[in-house]
């Protein structure tokens, strides 16, 4: 408010001090927990994870195999007993994001539509290698840990995709 004969400058002071405190200390703390959270704070938060904190989730891993680790069967595994090397989706242009779209609805069963559609996805990739799809399923075990099991899903290299049939170990 401009100066005037119904406004006090020693209060509009005060008021703007106290207002650049508060200011001040709302952000000193967002910074304060920006810097403790490692880069998020969850009400600011860019990952959904935080949201279906608790609950089971899936999401697509690609491996590349040798001619030798392909004739071995595949099984649902955990990680330490995964076979290959893993295959860099980011470098291949292909993004982990929509590729877990594209198997999610492959988890009732892999359909002929699912193949060609892989087919298609990986038809760069697939002329050279021999790729393993599989579906990772994280879940809360008993005492507050965590299960991580991967399910191989389908075989993609240059002879087509084939559907892996369900075992586990």
């Amino acid at each position: 408010m401009p100066p005037g004969p119904l406004s006090d400058p020693a209060s509009d002071e005060l008021a703007l001090r106290r207002f650049k405190q508060l200011l001040g200390g709302v952000i000193a703390a967002w910074f304060l927990l920006i810097y403790t959270h490692g880069g998020e704070f969850w009400p600011f938060s860019k990952f959904p994870m935080f949201a279906r904190s608790g609950r089971p989730w899936s999401t697509a891993l690609v491996r590349e195999l040798s001619a030798d680790e392909l004739a071995q069967p595949l099984l649902e595994v955990e990680e330490q007993a995964l076979p290959g090397q893993p295959f860099a989706l980011g470098r291949q242009h292909i993004n982990q994001d929509d590729l877990t779209s594209v198997i999610r609805p492959m988890l009732k069963g892999v359909t002929p539509e699912h193949t060609e559609l892989l087919a298609r996805y990986f038809q760069k990739q697939r002329a050279t290698r021999h790729l393993v799809l599989y579906v990772v399923r994280g879940a809360k075990a008993p005492k507050k840990t965590i299960q991580i099991r991967f399910q191989p899903l389908a075989i993609i290299g240059p002879d087509g995709v084939r559907a892996v049939p369900a075992t586990t170990p």
